[in-house]
């Protein structure tokens, strides 16, 4: 194998060498042309040199092509992240919210506050909503006391209503209400 001439078919050898203009006219035949071993060596050679340098730069695209869709991806998982960084902040708001109202309505509970007034209370801790509630029932009035004197049981007043009540039923069992009211 080491110089020896091989012989190359006529159509092979199309296959191999492109003819130019000048090369070939017309009523001549081409002689058959036959490559050394060296030739073919060479050939082969140049072809995967060729082909080497056609995979390197389909790498190199390849590779630019993962990176760029490694990029966006990079980008997508960012506003995932920040999404989710949100949802938990709003979450976190929301649990915050839940514990200071639970906190205004055991302080307005323990200090007998009206519940309608627990709402109003401000604060962020329970020692602030507390002073707050004791802030808001000292402006509110104290009522009244109770008169002890009004003959109704429950420390109210006298009504007119009460009494008219009372003097109808009087007159409807034949009774004189003058004399049971007190009235002379």
């Amino acid at each position: 194998m080491s110089d020896e001439a091989v012989a190359v078919e006529p159509q092979d050898q199309e296959a191999q060498t492109t003819p130019t203009a000048g090369d070939t006219q017309p009523g001549q035949a081409q002689p058959e042309r036959t490559f050394t071993q060296h030739d073919v060596d060479r050939i082969i050679n140049e072809r995967i040199a060729k082909e080497r340098t056609k995979a390197e730069t389909m790498a190199v695209k390849a590779r630019e092509e993962a990176e760029r869709k490694a990029a966006e991806e990079q980008g997508k998982y960012q506003e995932l992240y920040q999404a989710a960084q949100q949802k938990a902040a709003d979450l976190e708001a929301k649990l915050h919210a839940a514990e200071i109202a639970s906190i205004k309505r055991e302080v307005a509970q323990r200090l007998n506050m009206p519940v309608a007034l627990a709402n109003r209370l401000q604060g962020e801790d329970e020692a602030t909503i507390e002073a707050d509630a004791k802030e808001l029932m000292a402006a509110l009035p104290k009522p009244a006391a109770p008169n002890i004197n009004s003959g109704t049981g429950n420390g109210a007043a006298p009504t007119a209503t009460t009494t008219t009540v009372d003097r109808e039923t009087l007159l409807a069992l034949g009774l004189n209400p003058n004399v049971h009211l007190g009235r002379q």
